[in-house]
């Protein structure tokens, strides 16, 4: 599962994880169906989408594995 605050068209990244595997992809369009309203310019808040995340409520998968990859 991949959540993100920011529409899914946002440079690709919906069909990306999508292509990869990804059975269940969310993003902006998703929290907003959901009622949430607490979005910034951009989409949902990186604070407020892990809330959401470990919440594990209604539209959320309950259990998050954080992973970062930086290359310089």
């Amino acid at each position: 599962t991949y959540l993100g605050g920011a529409e899914l068209a946002f440079a690709g990244k919906g069909a990306f994880f999508r292509e990869h595997g990804y059975t269940q992809v969310r993003g902006w369009k998703h929290w907003a169906d959901l009622g949430y309203e607490r979005f910034n310019d951009w989409g949902l808040s990186d604070s407020d989408l892990f809330e959401q995340a470990f919440a594990g409520g209604q539209g959320t998968v309950g259990v998050v594995h954080v992973h970062q990859r930086t290359a310089l």
